[in-house]
């Protein structure tokens, strides 16, 4: 009689993460997984119910490499380390970078972090003179920056004109031109 495999549920949601990762979120199937492993479905029904559990595992998972990301930076400004983070992760996970910016909104967890932001910001010295409007259009502005940089910077053709360094130095410029003008246009020097 053959030995009987017992596959964890962390190995399940390391291959999930490997099939997201090569092929995209969209190819995670129950029967998919089960091939990867060389084994029958039983081993994932018994470990998650839904394919959408095992699909939000292999999210936080992402989310998990994201976040130590952000952390690996040394950069003071947690919003430089997010987008360095965001560029990177981008350049080393496309497809799951892409089902993060694409994915349904999820408006209390969007609205969760965006306060987040806001109230980091206000600690930062060089935005504390802003207001919440002003905070806002500094984030968006932002965010739009660092997500077309994330895109851009998978894209061979922009390699020799976007080094990491240069990106970082872009969006440092940026966002401190862009805090001066938010307090230039308040009255505040």
């Amino acid at each position: 009689m053959p030995a009987i495999t017992i596959f964890s549920k962390e190995t399940i949601i390391d291959t999930a993460f490997n099939i997201a990762c090569e092929e995209g979120l969209d190819h995670l199937t129950i029967r998919h997984i089960a091939k990867k492993m060389r084994s029958s479905i039983a081993p994932i029904y018994v470990n998650f119910e839904h394919i959408e559990d095992l699909k939000k595992a292999v999210l936080d998972k992402a989310q998990g490499i994201f976040y130590e990301m952000i952390h690996a930076s040394d950069h003071e400004d947690l919003f430089l380390r997010y987008a360095i983070a965001s560029i990177s992760f981008s350049k080393a996970y496309p497809k799951l970078y892409d089902a993060f910016l694409l994915s349904e909104d999820h408006p209390l967890e969007t609205k969760k972090n965006v306060l987040g932001m806001i109230e980091t910001a206000k600690k930062d010295p060089k935005c504390k003179d802003l207001d919440t409007p002003s905070l806002m259009t500094y984030i968006i502005s932002m965010q739009a920056l660092q997500i077309g940089l994330s895109i851009m910077a998978r894209k061979s053709y922009y390699h020799s004109f976007l080094s990491d360094q240069e990106m970082i130095k872009l969006l440092d410029e940026t966002g401190l031109t862009l805090i001066n003008n938010l307090l230039k246009e308040k009255g505040i020097n």
